[in-house]
């Protein structure tokens, strides 16, 4: 006779202080149950992009969980913004219509081709310019900002008012933890400021996904702020 029987994980599962929704946001008229079910709808596709999404937002619950070291979450915070830009980025295939709408991104394609095709010969057999060629291969023509502005146009967000915030707070951090260059913080007012950076950049990743799942109404722009914004 069976009395009881109980299925636990081995470990508790990663808890982000940063929601994507709040008791807040619902108080105020946002529909969780809707929400819920554009994110079901929206991961069920199975695609390249809801699967890459889907590991980033994992990363992020265990970035913005409240045991993790600050760097370190800091660190995998603004790993999965990239990330998430760059997803978006991607599915929408902005690259040849931002470079085809830019003067500044086509006099760089070309000049980035002519100088390539200068050093060709002398790369076969330099070192240097074989060095150099490669560096010149590898530079974006893209960079982070156009990138995240032209997934905020895509997607119908408010740059100033939506995006940016997040964007700022994350070119603030992200060559600090990518580098490795951390320092001892005692200043109260920095230490402040940075624990609101990060609540910006993780409200930002909420708040670029939620409107690519279709969400419209209430989100947070920042958690610790109780700084909110309405998506349309």
């Amino acid at each position: 006779q069976q009395i009881e029987d109980a299925v636990t994980p081995r470990q508790g599962v990663p808890h982000t202080t940063y929601a994507p929704m709040s008791r807040t946001v619902c108080s105020n008229g946002a529909d969780l149950a809707h929400a819920v079910t554009l994110a079901m709808d929206f991961f069920s596709a199975e695609t390249e992009t809801t699967t890459r999404i889907e590991t980033l937002l994992h990363i992020a619950r265990q970035a913005g969980a409240a045991h993790v070291a600050f760097d370190l979450g800091m660190t995998g915070l603004c790993t999965v913004f990239e990330g998430i830009i760059d997803a978006l980025y991607r599915e929408a295939e902005l690259a040849k219509s931002l470079i085809k709408e830019s003067s500044d991104l086509k006099a760089f394609t070309k000049a980035r081709d002519e100088i390539l095709k200068e050093i060709a010969d002398r790369a076969l057999t330099d070192a240097g310019y074989k060095r150099l060629q490669s560096i010149i291969k590898s530079a974006s023509i893209v960079r982070g900002l156009e990138k995240a502005m032209a997934v905020a146009k895509q997607l119908g967000l408010d740059w100033d008012q939506t995006v940016k915030p997040a964007f700022d707070a994350w070119a603030k951090e992200r060559n600090t933890g990518a580098h490795g260059s951390y320092n001892d913080e005692t200043n109260e007012a920095v230490i402040a400021e940075r624990m609101f950076n990060q609540s910006r950049i993780a409200s930002g990743i909420n708040l670029l996904v939620q409107k690519r799942m279709g969400y419209a109404g209430l989100a947070i722009r920042s958690m610790l702020e109780d700084d909110f914004v309405t998506l349309i």
